[in-house]
């Protein structure tokens, strides 16, 4: 009985998220709560096995119905990355493109849009490409790294047993460790025009951040969403990155979904409105 009135107050809540999203059409919603009832049916009954979902025009691996489910709620719902641009081939910087649903997501917005996908961790990785290349997705650069303050080598902490959503360099408490490249955001921003960096880098983002700002890259990037990762060890983080984009021009979006708690990350969507740094846009 218990299991029927959870599946029932889930079938609500989810033609609920279906209806009322304002980036969709009716068709698009039903086929969003058609896509989201699979998902959690999969979710009940098939918990533990890789699944192979189509959606959105697309067809999607991951490790696990739950994660796929997590992430289309975030990602496609709630619209935690949507942004709009001018350009119908916008460049976007993915850092922490995880198993690649964040990618599926931008070419569903924009299908001409150039991409460059940073992820570190192996085991996402191999979804990554597969998600890459079984939907033949072109002008898509990936990229098998982490981003951190410095080029070089770092370890990579993650438990691929109890989530792909975890993989980090900041501290060690997971159970697996794989030595990973280390890359600067810098070097993907300098000479470039970028339209987006979506940043999920789980407690790196001050490090990240600071460094593009210390290069005097940080406007070659007219937004950034990041996903910011609330730490002990530096509670005035959010305060510091708010500093740091607000007295360089940029406005934090009040719109962008906010799904932080004193715990969870937090979505933070930096936009600059004053192209007195960036160069001009020119669409196309």
């Amino acid at each position: 009985m218990n299991s029927l009135v959870n599946f029932l107050t889930y079938t609500l809540a989810y033609a609920r998220k279906s209806v009322g999203n304002p980036h969709f059409g009716w068709v698009e919603r039903l086929g969003l709560f058609w896509l989201l009832m699979q998902l959690l049916v999969k979710s009940k009954y098939h918990a533990d096995k890789p699944v192979i979902q189509r959606g959105f025009g697309f067809t999607m691996f991951a490790p696990d119905p739950q994660l796929l489910l997590q992430l289309v709620l975030e990602i496609f719902v709630d619209g935690i990355y949507y942004f709009e641009s001018e350009k119908t081939a916008p460049k976007i910087i993915d850092g922490g493109a995880n198993i690649g649903i964040s990618v599926l997501y931008f070419k569903y917005l924009y299908p001409q849009a150039h991409i460059v996908a940073i992820e570190p961790n192996p085991a996402a990785l191999v979804y990554l490409e597969r998600n890459i290349k079984e939907n033949k997705l072109s002008q898509i650069t990936l990229i098998p790294a982490a981003l951190s303050a410095e080029s070089g080598e770092g370890n990579l902490h993650y438990s691929p047993c109890i989530s792909l959503l975890n993989a980090s360099l900041m501290h060690d408490s997971e159970v697996d460790r794989a030595k990973v490249s280390t890359h600067k955001l810098s070097d993907y921003l300098r000479g470039n025009q970028i339209d987006l960096v979506k940043l999920d880098i789980e407690g790196a983002e001050e490090q990240v951040i600071g460094e593009i700002a210390d290069q005097g890259e940080i406007h070659n990037a007219k937004q950034y969403i990041v996903e910011y990762h609330p730490s002990a060890d530096s509670p005035s983080g959010r305060i510091l990155l708010e500093s740091i984009f607000k007295g360089i021009g940029y406005t934090l979006d009040e719109k962008s979904p906010d799904k932080g708690t004193e715990s969870a990350p937090t979505i933070l969507n930096f936009l600059y409105k004053a192209p007195r740094f960036l160069p001009v846009y020119h669409t196309g």
